[in-house]
């Protein structure tokens, strides 16, 4: 990863992904901080779902001890 070297940079992968029976989902993940997933039900757009794996994400580095000075989400949208 050139723009953000992991040495520089906190990583946050989310992914977010629709269904063909109309429902969506999404994940969320930094390495050795934490991971997490939800169901956003039927008629979730995979827009949705992306947004509230990111702000889930926030959340859990908001609830850290340790103070991230760059942080970058890197979305699968």
């Amino acid at each position: 990863m050139t723009l953000y070297p992991k040495d520089l940079w906190l990583l946050v992968y989310t992914n977010g992904s629709a269904q063909d029976d109309g429902s969506a989902g999404a994940g969320f993940y930094c390495e050795n901080l934490f991971e997490g997933s939800l169901a956003a039900g039927l008629g979730a757009a995979n827009f949705d779902v992306e947004i509230e794996a990111m702000r889930q994400a926030i959340c859990h580095l908001t609830n850290l001890s340790t103070f991230y000075r760059h942080t970058v989400y890197l979305e699968d949208s």
